[in-house]
């Protein structure tokens, strides 16, 4: 009987672990979808504003039930020529790191602002969370860009969230960049 207990044991410990695997995968497939060029639309002119605004909704009830502002300020007619789902691709995956960082870290002030500044010849998109921010040796070393490169707790994170970000900027002809920032997270998309 012992074992039986035993294997039975050994069992359980086996089917969490690939339960647990299984949860990255979904984890993973999903956030690659977009990627996955056989579903993706042609390049078109689209409102910034009105994409960045659809990934806020995704996560409204995250948001309002962990109380976390977040607001987008700036030029709400800024009109670009890419892939919308490239955006919808960078700012989950931004909004998606701020939630998990400020709730983790217990943050006192819950605040994501993202900043569309369109100054006629050159633009850029300034994203700040209110979190426990980033290392400033990981900042250095652009290391944060690296696939399978996380500081999330084990089976909290794929690695591939700002590595897949920063190639979906890279497709649009823009580049994400995090800097240093006492006060949090800080990233700036910008054309190349």
């Amino acid at each position: 009987e012992a074992a039986t207990n035993e294997h039975l044991e050994k069992i359980l410990n086996i089917t969490g672990g690939i339960e647990e695997n299984a949860s990255v995968f979904v984890n993973l497939f999903g956030r690659l979808d977009p990627l996955a060029a056989k579903k993706r639309e042609t390049r078109s002119e689209f409102n910034l504003y009105q994409s960045i605004n659809i990934v806020s909704h995704v996560f409204e009830n995250e948001l309002k039930l962990n109380s976390i502002d977040l607001s987008i300020i700036g030029d709400q007619s800024f009109i670009l020529n890419g892939w919308r789902q490239d955006m919808y691709t960078i700012f989950t995956n931004l909004v998606d790191n701020s939630i998990f960082w400020m709730v983790h870290a217990e943050s006192s002030i819950k605040k994501i602002v993202i900043s569309i500044q369109n100054e006629g010849s050159s633009w850029y998109i300034d994203y700040k969370d209110s979190g426990p921010g980033i290392e400033p040796e990981l900042l250095e070393s652009g290391v944060i860009f690296e696939p399978e490169f996380t500081t999330k707790p084990k089976g909290m994170g794929t690695g591939l969230g700002l590595a897949i970000a920063g190639e979906a900027a890279q497709r649009n002809g823009l580049e994400l960049i995090a800097l240093q920032n006492t006060e949090g997270a800080h990233f700036k998309l910008y054309p190349l």
